[in-house]
């Protein structure tokens, strides 16, 4: 075996058995030193330095010196700002990037979190945390069950790992009113949700959910698309329905009118 290959110095988050979600949710990790083996185990595994297209790679003897010289260290770990992935391409080009997360979403910005039959909103607020608007009901995870969030009447502002309100859904950052509002500036979003949190609000599917609460600290414009959306398609049907009640009363006259007609003559 190539002995470069032999060893790897890697960042796994601190947590003995991981899956995607929990890796998502630790605060720490530490570096190790172990055989490639053992850490890819039966997994499909490649060399990758696509990013060698982008930057210039340091000096061999320097990455190795430094991974070594972080063997055993506790670090931060954050799924947006420090990742595995983050360390390595730090110690390859002394830039801390991860393209598995492509979407990076910068103080202010508006999260889309899609929960099925429903979409769940946040702004983000900086260092992997969001603030959003939650009635009881509103978990990662919870499907038809979040629909409960209809009957509430109240909901509390929190402040949480973007990770941990995303949990398995997907998920995209979503300033689009940004072509209908100047966004307000982002220091006054940050200053304004987080002076929120833990505060108990009234809520209202129609006129006081989680989207118009991330619009107004945004936009200063308490609106939502989804009951917008959900009025144009209750506005379609009304219409239809009235159509359809006129077209069937207009049939009835036709041809009511014509059997009358016809009862006359004869």
């Amino acid at each position: 075996m190539n002995k470069l290959l032999k060893y790897l110095v890697h960042k796994p988050a601190n947590l003995l058995f991981i899956t995607s979600v929990s890796g998502a949710l630790a605060e720490e990790a530490i570096v190790k030193k172990e055989e490639l083996w053992d850490v890819v185990g039966t997994d499909r595994w490649r060399i990758n330095n696509t990013l060698d297209n982008k930057y210039k790679p340091r000096p061999v003897d320097v990455i190795v010196r430094e991974a070594c010289a972080l063997v055993n260290q506790t670090l931060p770990y954050s799924l947006i700002s420090s990742n595995c992935e983050h360390f390595v391409n730090e110690l390859r080009y002394g830039k801390a990037e991860s393209g598995q997360y492509d979407e990076k979403p910068q103080p202010g910005d508006l999260i889309e979190i899609f929960r099925g039959s429903y979409q769940h909103w946040a702004v983000y607020v900086g260092d992997g945390f969001v603030v959003h608007l939650a009635p009881p009901s509103e978990v990662p995870g919870a499907g038809a069950n979040s629909m409960m969030s209809v009957l509430a009447e109240k909901a509390i502002v929190k402040k949480e790992e973007l990770w941990d309100v995303v949990g398995t859904d997907r998920w995209k950052i979503n300033n689009a009113l940004d072509n209908e509002y100047e966004p307000r500036p982002v220091r006054v979003i940050v200053r304004e949700a987080c002076a929120r949190v833990n505060a108990n609000l009234p809520y209202c599917v129609f006129r006081g959910n989680c989207e118009h609460f991330v619009n107004e600290l945004r936009y200063g414009k308490a609106e939502s698309r989804q009951v917008r959306k959900a009025g144009e398609v209750v506005m379609v049907a009304g219409v239809a329905a009235a159509v359809g009640l006129g077209v069937f009363a207009l049939v009835g006259a036709l041809f009511g009118g014509s059997k009358k007609e016809n009862k006359n003559t004869e």
